[in-house]
């Protein structure tokens, strides 16, 4: 679903596809932030949102998502800190942040992962 011209906040039935384990809008005009009701979506291993216009914090709840491996969220405006949440991912294996308004240390756990922050 990327590169698609798909605008305005990310849709909230997304959070409700508690089997979906791969979610791809990169490079679309999306807007609003993340919702915290991600942690709903237990089968999740990939999240792809770079190059939006998202804002806010990124959700801790994320951290619950034990197979998570991939969070792109590179080129929007994510502000606040990373969540230390993330370093419960042992399945972790690349995290993308860059160009964004983060502050704050990065959890040193989120050093080991091959990632870009």
């Amino acid at each position: 679903m990327s590169s698609n011209e798909f605008s305005g906040p990310i849709p909230a039935t997304i959070y409700g596809m508690t089997s979906l384990e791969y979610c791809d809008f990169a490079s679309n005009y999306l807007s609003g932030s993340l919702s915290r009701d991600i942690g709903n979506m237990t089968s999740l291993r990939r999240i792809g949102l770079e190059y939006n216009n998202l804002i806010g914090e990124i959700p801790k709840e994320i951290g619950g998502l034990t197979n998570f491996e991939r969070l792109s969220m590179c080129c929007n405006n994510i502000s606040g800190s990373v969540p230390r949440e993330l370093g419960n991912l042992t399945n972790m294996v690349g995290i993308y942040l860059g160009d964004n308004a983060l502050s704050g240390t990065t959890p040193s756990i989120l050093l080991f992962y091959n990632h870009h922050a």
